[in-house]
């Protein structure tokens, strides 16, 4: 089984198999517990020893070649030389050292720096130069001048090449140094191991030499031989490069938590230290005459025997004791697992109920019907309200049955039940004329899906119907109410004709013929003759007046609306300067806040604008300063725009009377008009959605408020209109 690298530390797949196992039945999780091979999982912390050591291994290889270097530079025996009388360690062997030390050092370290790992490379990149420029020297007897750069050997002959490392020590720090370059990943790492291996079996033979005293193991040639603390240096620098990746290569055994890392751990030791000690003893026995080759032979063969079968012994326990606690643990795993399995047995038992309960409630006491069929579009559940419906006592009365047991229009209803079936897509919100069982006839608001098993496949479909019987009777009333509307809105336009022609036509005749006796017959008609009729003439032009504006007012109500972007400010710098422009005698202080803007029909919203400035500017007639004001505010999240005069004020106390039709707070004599101006204004504000209020105190002045949608939220709001009698509007023309 694979791992994976993750920070550092490697982390086995065997938690997934842990959790795919558990959501596995209990026979099925035991025959996978006791089949599956145990995957390889790391120890963290043998990884992070096996990384310190190599960490460690390269800062001791370049300790040594320091000194070893130092003793060169300053002649210093004891540095280059253990003892007296062994072998040197040249100095271009020893920078070799400090080289492959470094390069080791800087690859085992934590941080991760492109500039580290360059200055690795360049390190094993010289190292290698040295190993293959000393072995050239020996191969093709050519001298390039590194062999006493450094230093100078007087120690050694002219003879013996003097400087010079050994030929082993160059084709170590060749493979050395190739191992420390080639990049630490498959298929690279199996050529980092064979190089270092290669090395460190050249330097253990050295070291037999040196133990067992066999010159030829340390000394291939004539004045070329390897040091005992090069032989060690090398020793360490191969174990340092192979512990440097210990999640890599031969090195995995090590580093695992099973049986076999554990076996490799113990073993090997046992293999490398305890044949060499023997050896080491039983050659030394003989040598002293304690028996002869033959002798040391047989206890050599008999010790061998004896420490390899307590091995294999204590191993065999080893692993009795490691398959007795595995077994224990499946069987404690598996116990868990079963545990674990029952409980979420018993949870996902409970959720189920719990979620049929629900459902259960649902169907009983939810009054829109709900149903569910299969793919013959046959019942499979019901609601007790469509069982009721259906005239059935029991839902389950219902299972089995079609929609052809109970309604005449029912294939209607097969066909589009196969349609969802085989398009899969839902029917939302459809309107359904329904004849039930008993006769009655009802209409349903129905959307439908597929219903869908565990696999997404459409096995049937769902639904639920809505009753929108009363829906449906108010629609019909009310389209019928909007029939009747028009045709009453058709009586007022005819009315408002009638009163725009047939009334207006005597009135000027009235109008008419008064002026003409008064212009005529003005010598012949007494004082009160005359006073009579220019009262009748008065009476004939305000009842005019009052007629246009009850057709204004009409008109108002019913005229279409076009909303759009209006700018509130300059219309009303244009209306102020109209009227400034009419009466250009008289003293008036108008202040137009700029850029105020609202959305609506820009006639009407003009309209409003002119009825409340013409009522400020006449209101204010009387005062020697007037003071006209058109504003806004802003107040629970909406624009309230306002109009403020300095002028006659009102009474709060008469405040509701402002907006009705043909109201007047004021003397005819004191102020002109005919009182529907206000009215004209609250009905052009209702019909956007707004609001309209007044606020003001006698000879005090007053505040018109009034609201309008905002730009981006403005919509028409439909007012109904008025159901007015002809009869009601004779009454007010009256």
């Amino acid at each position: 089984m694979k791992a994976k690298l993750l920070n550092g530390t490697i982390v086995s797949n065997h938690q997934k198999v842990v959790k795919i196992m558990g959501e596995m039945p209990v026979s099925q999780t035991i025959v996978t517990i006791l089949l599956v091979a145990p995957p390889l999982n790391f120890n963290s912390r043998l990884l992070s020893f096996y990384r310190n050591a190599s960490y460690a291994a390269g800062g001791f290889v370049f300790l040594v070649g320091f000194l070893v270097l130092s003793g060169w530079l300053f002649d210093v025996p004891t540095l280059k030389s253990i003892l007296p009388g062994l072998f040197t360690m040249k100095a271009n062997t020893a920078l070799a050292f400090m080289l492959a030390g470094t390069s080791l050092w800087l690859g085992s370290t934590k941080r991760e720096s492109q500039w580290i790992d360059l200055l690795a490379k360049a390190c094993a990149t010289v190292t290698l130069l040295l190993g293959l420029l000393t072995l050239s020297e020996y191969l093709f007897s050519w001298n390039p001048g590194i062999d006493q750069f450094l230093s100078k050997d007087l120690l050694t002959p002219e003879s013996a090449h003097p400087g010079r490392m050994s030929l082993v020590n160059a084709l170590n720090f060749l493979l050395l140094g190739l191992s420390l370059l080639l990049p630490a990943r498959h298929p690279y790492w199996r050529l980092v191991e064979v190089f270092s291996i290669t090395a460190l079996l050249i330097s253990v033979l050295a070291l037999l030499g040196y133990v067992y005293g066999v010159s030829s193991l340390y000394q291939f040639f004539p004045d070329s031989s390897i040091a005992i603390h090069t032989v060690l240096a090398f020793l360490i620098l191969c174990v340092g490069i192979l512990f440097a990746h210990p999640e890599l290569g031969l090195m995995m055994v090590f580093s695992s938590d099973n049986l076999g890392g554990l076996m490799a751990r113990r073993l090997t030791p046992a293999a490398l230290v305890i044949p060499f000690l023997l050896g080491w003893l039983f050659l030394t026995g003989q040598r002293m005459g304690f028996y002869n080759n033959i002798v040391r032979l047989v206890l050599s063969t008999m010790s061998t025997v004896i420490i390899f079968a307590s091995l294999i012994l204590w191993n065999a326990s080893l692993l009795q004791r490691h398959d007795f606690t595995k077994r224990k643990q499946a069987e404690d795993e598996i116990r868990k697992l079963n545990e674990d399995l029952n409980e979420r047995v018993i949870e996902r038992t409970m959720a189920l109920s719990q979620a049929n309960n629900l459902l259960q409630v649902m169907l009983d006491y939810m009054p829109d019907q709900i149903y569910f069929k299969d793919a013959q579009s046959r019942f499979i559940r019901n609601s007790r309200s469509q069982a009721k419906a259906l005239g059935l006592s029991d839902p389950t009365e219902a299972i089995g049955k079609s929609d052809f047991d109970f309604f005449p229009h029912a294939q209607l209803s097969y066909e589009k039940e196969q349609e969802i079936i085989k398009s899969g897509k839902p029917l939302v919100d459809q309107e359904e004329r329904v004849v039930w069982p008993d006769g009655q006839e009802t209409w349903v608001l129905t959307t439908k899906a597929p219903l869908r098993d565990q696999a997404g496949q459409i096995i049937g479909t769902f639904g639920i119907s809505r009753d929108i019987t009363e829906r449906k009777r108010a629609e019909a009333a009310v389209q019928k109410a909007k029939l009747e509307l028009e045709a009453t809105n058709k009586e007022l336009e005819a009315f408002s004709y009638s009163v725009s022609h047939d009334l207006r036509a005597p009135l000027r005749s009235i109008d008419g013929f008064s002026q003409a006796l008064l212009e005529d017959y003005a010598d012949q008609l007494p004082a009160d003759g005359q006073d009579h009729l220019k009262r009748v003439r008065a009476t004939t032009q305000r009842m005019g007046q009052l007629i246009d504006d009850l057709l204004h007012l009409s008109k108002a109500t019913r005229v279409s609306m076009k909303l759009v972007p209006v700018d509130l400010s300059r219309l009303a710098q244009d209306i102020v300067a109209e009227l400034q422009g009419a009466q250009p005698e008289r003293r008036v202080r108008s202040m137009i806040t700029s850029n105020l803007k609202a959305h609506g029909d820009p006639g009407l919203l003009q309209e409003v604008l002119e009825n409340l400035l013409n009522n400020a500017w006449k209101f204010t007639s009387k005062r020697e300063q007037a003071e006209i004001e058109f504003g806004s505010k802003h107040e629970n999240d909406e624009t309230v725009y306002f109009i403020r005069d300095n002028g006659a004020g009102f009474d709060m106390a008469y405040a509701g009377k402002l907006f009705g039709a043909f109201q007047r707070l004021h003397a005819m004599m004191e102020f002109s008009g005919t009182g529907i101006g206000l009215a004209i204004v609250q009905r052009i504000i209702n019909r956007h959605g707004g609001r309209i209020w007044a606020e003001g105190a006698v000879d005090q002045g007053a505040t018109f408020f009034f609201t309008l949608p905002a730009l981006e939220r403005a919509q028409p709001k439909v007012v109904p209109q008025e159901k007015d009698s002809l009869a009601k509007r004779v009454k007010e023309i009256i």
